[in-house]
């Protein structure tokens, strides 16, 4: 750690030729295809670029979760700069918001009204942000801004109330202003 006037620290990691242990928990392939970001048992987050031999190269070790990071989606693209953001999810109710290009937390929240299990990205064509559905040890599905972490809606059953444990998220293609749910209770 390199300590800078007043109390300002910032975290700075170098490793040889070969990366520090890391035991994966969860992986997310960047949509331009040039990046991977491995989420691990302790907490850290390592960004790698993949060469043109498809060799990985680490390039960032990111610090923030305090637990294993059990989850990682696409989170978006700012319109104005065009850099590509992606989400995180630990065990302890840990989320945030990360840069692709300089590893740079953009966004932190610590969320201790639910507990997540699956949490699946999805860009619609109507709104310039994506959303994020998570269902976990409750019986509905959270649905999330994708960078502003913030609970847009829930998505409930009146009739059969469950833990949902897997869900894929379907657009028509002719109305896509709606979206079709598949459960697994």
């Amino acid at each position: 750690m390199i300590k800078i006037s007043g109390n300002t620290v910032i975290p700075f990691v170098t490793w040889a030729h070969t990366p520090p242990d890391h035991q994966i928990s969860s992986i997310l392939l960047s949509e331009d295809g040039e990046s991977v970001a491995t989420g691990s048992a302790d907490g850290h987050i390592i960004l790698w670029s993949l060469g043109n031999s498809c060799l990985c190269a680490p390039r960032w070790m990111l610090t923030g979760h305090k637990s294993l990071v059990s989850n990682l989606c696409i989170a978006g693209t700012s319109p104005m700069t065009k850099n590509q953001f992606f989400f995180s999810y630990s065990i302890n109710g840990e989320m945030a918001v990360w840069d692709w290009n300089d590893g740079k937390c953009l966004e932190f929240k610590m969320d201790t009204r639910y507990r997540h299990t699956y949490i699946k990205s999805h860009q619609t064509c109507y709104l310039d942000y994506r959303l994020l559905f998570c269902c976990g040890q409750y019986a509905h599905i959270v649905v999330l801004h994708a960078t502003s972490l913030a609970v847009l809606f829930t998505l409930a059953s009146n009739s059969q109330p469950d833990w949902i444990s897997s869900f894929v998220v379907v657009t028509h293609p002719n109305q896509r202003s709606k979206f079709l749910f598949m459960m697994l209770l």
